[in-house]
């Protein structure tokens, strides 16, 4: 008769730390997969949003100084008090844009578009938005102090991401035809729980002449 051989009580205990060890190692590599993915994750939240606040204002901002349908009236609308129909105000840990546009009529009067997006001193990880519809454009001093303007909206939940940055450069292009200002617009994000995930993004906009 043949004799059966079983496994050894060593062979059983080396086949066994073998299996842990596969088991770790397969579970390791589970965990930093998940957690890789879920960085990323952050990471596309982040950006995204961040683009669309962005693209939003860059939309928008192309409507500054627009006065009357098609431009018929000739004329470009600026804050009073503003040099350019783009207004900005860029200091240490704030920053400010502002203009107004038309937006047709309430009966004969003018109906005008006034926007601000700011991020402020008090709570700089937040940046807003402030617009309202009225027969009258903000001042200059209407503007700094946001006096007037309706509802004041956060373009990012606090909860989730934080603004780290909210920069304006204006500047001056000139030619031999005409003069322009240009303002570049960059606007820093991260999460709130996850500082080292963060994103920068910007862009130029030169202010039409609706003259």
């Amino acid at each position: 008769m043949l004799k059966q051989k079983g496994a050894s009580l060593v062979e059983f205990m080396i086949a066994s730390s073998l299996g842990l060890i596969s088991l770790a190692i397969v579970g390791s590599l589970y965990i930093s997969g998940q957690k890789a993915a879920m960085e990323r994750s952050k990471e596309l939240m982040l950006l995204q949003n961040t683009a669309s606040v962005l693209q939003m204002l860059r939309n928008d901002i192309q409507r500054a100084g627009f006065d009357g349908i098609d431009g018929i009236d000739g004329n470009s609308v600026k804050i009073s008090g503003a040099s350019n129909t783009i207004y900005t105000l860029d200091a240490p840990g704030m920053g400010l844009i502002a203009y107004a546009y038309n937006v047709g009529s309430s009966g004969a009067t003018a109906l005008y578009k006034n926007v601000v997006y700011e991020q402020r001193v008090d709570t700089p990880e937040s940046l807003f938005v402030c617009e309202k519809k009225q027969t009258t454009i903000w001042s200059v001093a209407d503007v700094i102090a946001l006096s007037g303007t309706g509802s004041c909206n956060t373009l990012f939940d606090k909860k989730a991401i934080h603004v780290n940055q909210f920069t304006l450069a204006a500047a001056t292009v000139k030619n031999t035809d005409a003069e322009s200002a240009m303002v570049t617009v960059t606007l820093g994000t991260e999460l709130k729980d996850a500082t080292d995930i963060r994103t920068e993004q910007s862009f130029t906009v030169k202010q039409r002449n609706w003259q």
